[in-house]
């Protein structure tokens, strides 16, 4: 047997068809490409191109397609290739199985960086040939939403290794209940997570500084995950070395009223309340020269470089005040942050000259993020 691989083409057509006949006649729902054109590669950027095992000239035994792209790692530029659609033969007659194998040496003298995704679980036959070749393999989790119910159950192969299950398959399809099928599936198996889960509890810790105390999160979080960006302290230090922060805090009438009095001496509820490290506000209560102060600014040094303020939001108050107007509520959230930042940036509109500035700025923004 004389085996050749090269990339398909318009010619091939024939041969490739008689190939996907014979897999869709042994059960198969999957099939090569067919060339529609001749490959012409004009993005210098991602590349495109499928190829074809040939045995004696005559007749197709398997392909791949292969997908090349750039990838910057360790801030050096690598072409690396995207290993997929990969059939053989050998899915159906053990005489072929050594073509899986000759795809894949192919690929990598092709290109030698490589990656796959898409493969089904660990006992799939590529899965299992990668391992045996020392590749290493991680789940990669995904989410993926059903359009068409019926093509969906029907490609399904694994809901149908049973006699009974193809049946009842079968019949979801035909009697048009295809959607009601799915959504049941998926409520029983929300279901069951929620049991098996529900003793884990999320909690959410503040920090004030990228300290040490970080990196242990990023240790432990490391293990769920296939691959993700540095998020230790150090790194965090290096991304956020030039950035100061805002603490936005959402509160009901009665907490932004308290807050009023304390460091404004007004005993009533407002929309929103600025609190600045750098920016002193008038006091309009009886103590004389009372500054305003944050609602819980911390005393760490590093800190007050880093962090601009507060902003304390009465969503209570906003709510009221639209009426219960969803679109009208959001623009306002929005509106009422800008105005915020302003405040601790310095604007104010004691007199109407400042109110002008600070009205002309917030309107600039608001324009600039579509407000």
């Amino acid at each position: 047997m004389a085996y050749l691989i090269r990339e398909s083409n318009q010619n091939d057509n024939n041969i490739i068809h008689d190939f996907n006949k014979e897999l869709e006649s042994h059960g198969f729902n999957f099939s090569l490409p067919v060339p529609i054109s001749k490959n012409l590669n004009t993005n210098n950027f991602i590349l495109k191109n499928s190829f074809i095992l040939i045995e004696n000239k005559i007749a197709v035994r398997a392909g791949y397609t292969l997908k090349c792209q750039w990838f910057k790692v360790n801030d050096t530029l690598l072409r690396i290739g995207y290993y997929y659609q990969p059939v053989s033969a050998g899915l159906f007659n053990k005489k072929y199985n050594i073509c899986g194998v000759m795809l894949l040496n192919d690929a990598q003298k092709k290109y030698p960086n490589l990656f796959s995704l898409g493969m089904g679980g660990y006992s799939e036959p590529l899965p299992k040939l990668l391992k045996s070749l020392n590749w290493k393999l991680q789940k990669v989790p995904f989410f993926f939403k059903v359009f068409n119910p019926n093509s969906f159950l029907k490609n399904i192969r694994y809901l149908k290794n049973t006699k009974l299950k193809s049946f009842l398959i079968m019949f979801m399809i035909y009697s048009g209940l295809g959607w009601l099928f799915i959504k049941f599936i998926f409520q029983v198996s929300s279901l069951f997570n929620f049991r098996l889960k529900k003793e884990h509890h999320l909690t959410v810790k503040e920090i004030e500084i990228f300290d040490q105390d970080l990196d242990l999160v990023w240790e432990n979080s490391k293990q769920y995950n296939s691959f993700a960006a540095v998020r230790n302290c150090e790194y965090l230090k290096i991304l956020y070395s030039d950035k100061r922060f805002i603490k936005l805090k959402f509160v009901d009438n009665n907490k932004i009223a308290e807050l009023n009095s304390e460091f404004r001496g007004i005993l009533e509820p407002t929309d929103i309340l600025s609190f600045s490290p750098d920016f002193s506000g008038t006091y309009y209560g009886t103590e004389k020269n009372k500054k305003i102060n944050n609602i819980d600014f911390p005393k760490h040094s590093d800190i007050n470089k880093i962090l601009i303020g507060d902003l304390a939001i009465s969503l209570e108050y906003i709510k009221n005040q639209n009426e219960n107007k969803r679109i009208i509520f959001d623009n306002e959230i929005k509106k009422l942050i800008i105005h915020g930042i302003l405040h601790l940036n310095g604007y104010d509109h004691e007199n109407i000259k400042d109110e002008k500035k600070m009205t002309e700025k917030q309107n600039y923004i608001l324009n600039k993020i579509k407000y």
